[in-house]
């Protein structure tokens, strides 16, 4: 690069020159015109008035300055040439919306990234977000009423007799259609189990395919419970008294035709043994994962007690304890339901004593859905080949995030009426931290969707993309881009009105993974200092 000394020197060059020149043909054109000698001072004194008003910048040495080079010089003349000289600048396009967010996305953080495509409904009025690849806790409530729904059949065998009672026959229709209906929540919670299963089934393929390592086999004792859950608890629970269920029913409706023999016996064999074996073969299978859970949950409860020594670890060991006791107390009874009203099912098929046994069976499966609902289960995002629901998989590091999370579950607390955002987000007035803390906490996409409800910030977002479109993709750099103090004020309004909605249960089922992570990265940690003592020990001799 040329230094600053030279070129201000060679510029004073060029001035100097072209007041001379100009002085010069002003003096031929006087001397030929004949004009008064005294013009040639006044010329002169020009040159000087021009040399005078080249300025040297401060703190430029002149005479240090004129011992240049000749090869600096003509350096420097070129340089000056091509600084006068006229600029013929090429147009550039200005650059477009998805250059921007492109920019945007290349120089931020992973999460600006985050994208979801939002599809529109078919009466083309609403946008709806497409199914998302994580971790649903979608377990229906009408589920746990199964248990209720194979004993609806009671009508029908404790009044078994011809011709049938008139009231014995309403309680028949009514225990018939309420079996029947409860076997479609059934059927319908094996879909939403299917998706979670299908998720989980690629998350586990793209763990397998990574290097062996902390982090990756913590991941897998996570999935490998929620498989579990998946496959047992809700896909084979739904389908083997989902099943019951409508053969109890169907069972129980001819039941009221009693009168005919053939239709009598049919509804003995479909409300009797076909009905109620389902349920007793669940009984076994589910109470040997129940054994599981529970044993599970005790290991990672036993590494906390031996690894969350100090007294800054009291709290996180605390809702570990707090959160395994939970799992087990779930796990337990549903085990023993499982066993018991497998028994007392077949027994109800000659014996009507067996309801008696049935009645705590059926509400402490009730309680026991209520339980996973809201005390146990939780929605959590998956691992890709890019990234993973938690940035550091350390045990320090999990545990200031539980310690972080339990403090924002207790601020979300009292703040009925004002701004939450004003008291979670690190920078309020910031519409990029604001953005940050809806994807972290899993809120981006309820955001999203509130925002295409509103007429005037969707034109503002996405009029460029929405002219005939049936999908539209949405990430927080179409937020970044928007200007204008009231675009975010009305964002902002838009965010605490979700928060204040959703973060509550977004931090509780955050919480619940995280123990669970911390739970299986203990245990996964203690069997890798055995594996490497063992090998150390294999290598000594």
């Amino acid at each position: 690069m040329e230094s600053p000394q030279g070129l201000e020197l060679d510029y004073n060059s060029v001035m100097r020159s072209e007041a001379e020149n100009k002085v010069t043909e002003e003096k031929t054109g006087t001397e030929s015109t004949g004009q008064p000698a005294n013009r040639n001072v006044r010329n002169q004194e020009a040159v000087k008035e021009a040399s005078r008003d080249i300025t040297i910048p401060p703190g430029h040495d002149a005479a240090r300055t004129t011992e240049i080079p000749e090869k600096q010089k003509a350096s420097q003349s070129t340089t000056m040439k091509s600084l006068l000289a006229v600029p013929t600048t090429e147009q550039t396009p200005s650059p477009t919306l998805e250059s921007k967010k492109a920019d945007i996305s290349l120089n931020s953080q992973p999460w600006i990234s985050t994208s979801l495509t939002f599809t529109l409904s078919k009466n083309k009025k609403n946008w709806k977000p497409q199914s998302s690849n994580a971790l649903q806790n979608s377990l229906l409530a009408g589920v746990g009423f199964l248990e209720l729904a194979n004993a609806a059949d009671f009508a029908a065998n404790v009044w078994n007799e011809i011709p049938v009672p008139t009231f014995a026959a309403v309680l028949m229709g009514i225990g018939g259609v309420f079996a029947i209906t409860i076997s479609f929540f059934a059927f319908h919670d094996i879909i939403l189990a299917r998706r979670n299963y299908k998720v989980l089934i690629k998350e586990r393929r793209i763990l397998k395919t990574r290097e062996e390592s902390k982090e990756r086999n913590t991941y897998l004792s996570v999935n490998f419970r929620e498989l579990g859950t998946e496959i047992v608890d809700r896909i084979g629970m739904d389908a083997f008294l989902g099943f019951g269920a409508v053969m109890v029913g169907v069972g129980t409706l001819l039941a009221i035709g009693g009168a005919n023999p053939r239709v009598h016996y049919a509804s003995n064999l479909l409300s009797g043994y076909i009905g109620n074996t389902p349920v007793a073969l669940f009984g076994i299978f589910n109470a040997f994962w129940s054994i599981f859970v529970v044993a599970r949950a005790q290991r990672h409860r036993h590494h906390a007690r031996k690894s969350l020594t100090s007294a800054d670890e009291k709290e996180v060991l605390n809702l570990l304890r707090k959160r395994t006791r939970k799992v087990q107390s779930h796990a337990t009874i549903m085990g023993s339901i499982g066993l018991i009203s497998g028994g007392g099912s077949l027994a109800t098929s000659e014996n009507w004593e067996g309801y008696a046994v049935l009645i705590p069976c059926i509400i402490l499966s009730a309680y026991c859905n209520w339980i996973w609902r809201k005390k146990v289960g939780y929605s959590r995002a998956l691992c890709d080949p890019t990234s993973s629901p938690i940035t550091d998989m350390e045990k320090e590091a999990l545990m200031e995030e539980i310690s972080i999370n339990a403090a924002l579950l207790k601020s979300c607390r009292g703040f009925k009426g004002i701004s939450i955002l004003e008291n979670l987000v690190e920078e309020p007035e910031s519409m990029a931290s604001i953005l940050e803390f809806l994807v972290r906490y899993d809120l981006f996409t309820s955001f999203c969707a509130r925002v295409l409800k509103d007429v005037t910030l969707k034109k503002r977002v996405l009029e460029p993309t929405l002219e005939g479109q049936t999908e539209v993709v949405i990430s927080p750099a179409d937020f970044l881009l928007l200007g204008g103090k009231a675009c975010f004020l009305a964002l902002k309004d838009v965010a605490d009105e979700v928060v204040k909605k959703g973060i509550k249960e977004k931090l509780m089922y955050r919480q619940r993974f995280l123990l669970e992570a911390l739970g299986c990265l203990l245990v996964v940690e203690r069997r890798m200092s055995k594996k490497q003592e063992r090998n150390g020990t294999e290598k000594g001799k």
